[in-house]
């Protein structure tokens, strides 16, 4: 195992030749934290040069990596409870109620589950708002940058998010959940000409029944967090193609140019450059004594 993690001495290896398994976590010089970069990949999300500012807690109050950290926090709590659920109109119900009382620690993990819901949700929508209130979505001083589009990924991903609130909200088969449903499908079939439509999509008929709590669950574990997964993927991507946080970018816009002192054995004219210090360009050459 000792030798899964041995370096081989310095300057025996060929360049871009890392025998070592765990090379990348370890990185001797300038040269292989670059390759390491390329080549692991977990590092391989991140750019191989980070402006300092914005990693920062002051600017972006590491929202983004809240919601992405709550969201796979979700996914690790919900396996175990989609294992231990019914989804059955007769027993979802007291399926909720075996893994609140009977289940070990199963108060634990749907608590976890629910109280991280609640975050993710918080945590998204202020990720937005300092986003917005920042100007980080538009683009800067860098070459194709795409900040606008990633704002609406951003969008995008929110309702997702607060979709994926919604549907789990069905789950327990309770009065409130059921409620709470019936409501929220009335105001979708609200909408103008295609409003009772987009309700009996979601509810899979006109009654909320067997068909409805078949729909959700199936949204609510497999194709709403399939698809925020790959969102969050290409946004994490989209982010480091456009060079970072917009942190970067301001403090390039305002950054005040360094004054570089003249050379003082030249004088810059428009024309070129003309011999001699700058006051004695025009000055005329004295001429020496003839000696006698």
């Amino acid at each position: 195992m000792k030798a899964l993690f041995k370096r081989p001495p310095e300057g025996e290896t060929a360049p871009g030749i890392h025998p070592g398994v765990f090379w990348s976590y370890r990185p001797r010089s300038d040269r292989e934290a670059g390759d390491a970069v390329v080549s692991n990949l977990m590092l391989h999300w991140f750019p191989a040069k980070v402006y300092k500012p914005s990693l920062s807690w002051g600017y972006s109050g590491w929202l983004g990596t809240m919601s992405g950290a709550l969201f796979f926090l979700l996914i690790l709590s919900g396996l175990p409870l989609m294992f231990l659920y019914i989804p059955s109109v007769e027993r979802a119900y007291q399926s909720v109620k075996d893994i609140e009382y009977v289940v070990t620690f199963g108060w634990w993990i749907r608590a976890v589950h629910r109280i991280g819901a609640h975050l993710m949700v918080i945590a998204v929508v202020l990720h937005l708002a300092r986003v917005f209130f920042t100007g980080a979505y538009k683009n800067g001083v860098g070459q194709g940058q795409r900040r606008e589009w990633n704002w609406v990924i951003g969008v995008v991903m929110l309702l997702l998010t607060l979709f994926l609130s919604f549907t789990g909200y069905l789950l327990p088969w309770d009065q409130l959940a059921f409620w709470a449903v019936t409501v929220g499908t009335n105001i979708a079939s609200a909408v103008p000409g295609v409003g009772p439509q987009i309700r009996e999509l979601l509810i899979g008929g006109r009654a909320i029944e067997q068909a409805t709590l078949i729909r959700f669950y199936v949204l609510h574990i497999i194709v709403l967090p399939g698809a925020l997964g790959g969102l969050i993927a290409y946004h994490m991507w989209r982010i480091r193609k456009d060079g970072g946080l917009a942190s970067a970018d301001a403090v390039a816009v305002v950054e005040k140019p360094v004054a570089t002192p003249a050379v003082p054995s030249k004088t810059y004219t428009l024309l070129g450059v003309a011999r001699g210090t700058s006051p004695a360009v025009r000055r005329p050459r004295r001429r020496r004594p003839t000696s006698v």
